[in-house]
């Protein structure tokens, strides 16, 4: 992993919810977006938990593509703040007897959301990046590749 990569990855890890939009099932064409509690590794793999009734789960199972956004909170000019999205294709997760360390990873930051996973239905859903995109502030914006860390602008 490269360095501009790492970088991006430690400013989500240092984040507990960001918006998840993904593409609707019930208004074609359009995305959906709800702020959702997540955990990522140290390769940039997001790993969160939904509802099987939840939007987001009937969306990502019909169509994987979705992004992740977090942003500077509390800021006095919005515009001149960073804002990052995570760009990628989600995977369901099957439960099954073992549970895996990005699993157990989210289990771990949220404790109480454990009870969701054994006795409510939710399943866990991973995230893999394709592309970030990273505004730093005003007229500071480019995208990076997950893989290469690669920049380009636009």
């Amino acid at each position: 992993m490269n360095k501009r990569t790492e970088k991006i990855i430690g400013k989500f890890s240092s984040y507990d919810h960001a918006i998840l939009a993904s593409n609707s099932q019930k208004m074609d064409g359009y995305p959906f977006s709800s702020l959702i509690p997540f955990y990522i590794n140290e390769a940039g793999i997001v790993t969160t938990l939904i509802s099987h009734l939840a939007e987001h789960s009937k969306n990502l199972k019909a169509n994987s593509k979705c992004s992740f956004f977090i942003f500077e909170k509390n800021a006095d000019n919005f515009q001149n703040t960073w804002r990052f999205a995570l760009v990628g294709k989600a995977s369901f997760l099957p439960k099954t007897d073992s549970i895996s360390d990005d699993m157990q990873g989210y289990m771990q930051k949220y404790p109480d959301h454990k009870r969701y996973f054994e006795e409510l239905n939710f399943g866990f859903f991973s995230i893999q990046a394709e592309q970030y995109r990273i505004i730093e502030g005003f007229g500071k914006a480019y995208w990076v590749d997950a893989k290469t860390g690669k920049q380009s602008v636009g």
